[in-house]
């Protein structure tokens, strides 16, 4: 493991997805995807994209600096901190709207029930977190409560450890919210300059970010967000059963942003 970050970090491991975001699987798909209506149709569509991306992110690949982004490395964060000369920053999103989103979209790669399988099968799990995970692992859950479980495991414990291991705690909720101020703690952390930010920038939202926020007049001023109009109201008990199970309080699925111990905390 510690050899594979360095390679990561040094710039050494170079992959069409990493570099340019490209799946490399769309552009040799399985024989019968061609045979599918409109699979070259989507074939040409796929390369035609890819150059789009290499002409966009191959400057990039220049850059003296390297930023990494790792959506399943929060367990390895402390041990990530206290090996490489790395300054990390664990941003976290409302665990409802994770879960909403996760249900929406489904697929095997937000499956709850092969990811708590892994967790299962783990070895240091029952440690994690005093032991709070492992009774509800072998519970009958829902999806819903199996994703908010899936959520607790990755974040809680991060998140409670951040000031004592050294990275930066960010909520996705405030960065979106508040975006200037938070930008500023960010550039800071970093050791960047922040003398003042493209604001017609900060308010465009990203592939992911919701548009909702972007409409406040504050940080705490935002309308309900989709994911709280969206989530099903048997889905939104599930996942506040399991966030009190586990004794999680930054976040509350009833209000949108963290709560104010999370404030604190961060």
């Amino acid at each position: 493991m510690e050899r594979f970050f360095r390679r990561v970090f040094s710039g050494e491991l170079a992959t069409l997805w990493t570099d340019y975001r490209i799946p490399p699987y769309t552009l040799i798909p399985p024989v019968r995807d061609l045979r599918a209506p409109g699979g070259f149709a989507r074939l040409y569509h796929c390369w035609l994209n890819a150059i789009r991306q290499y002409q966009q992110y191959q400057p990039a690949r220049s850059r003296p600096r390297l930023l990494v982004k790792c959506i399943r490395a929060n367990l390895l964060l402390g041990w990530i901190a206290s090996r490489f000369d790395a300054r990390v920053l664990l941003l976290v999103r409302h665990p409802a709207a994770v879960v909403e989103s996760k249900l929406r979209l489904g697929g095997r790669s937000w499956d709850p029930a092969r990811i708590l399988d892994v967790y299962k099968r783990d070895e240091n799990l029952p440690a994690l977190g005093g032991g709070r995970y492992v009774d509800l692992l072998h519970k009958d859950l829902t999806d819903a409560e199996a994703l908010a479980l899936v959520w607790c495991i990755e974040n809680q414990v991060p998140m409670a450890e951040a000031r004592e291991n050294g990275y930066l705690l960010v909520h996705y909720e405030d960065l979106v919210g508040d975006g200037g101020q938070i930008w500023d703690r960010i550039a800071n952390f970093f050791g960047l300059e922040a003398s003042g930010w493209d604001t017609d920038l900060i308010r465009s939202p990203s592939q992911q970010a919701s548009a909702d926020f972007k409409k406040a007049e504050g940080p705490r001023q935002a309308s309900r967000p989709g994911w709280m109009t969206r989530m099903r109201s048997e889905d939104l008990r599930d996942v506040d059963g399991i966030l009190k199970a586990v004794g999680l309080t930054a976040y509350d699925v009833n209000e949108a942003f963290p709560t104010q111990e999370a404030e604190i905390r961060s």
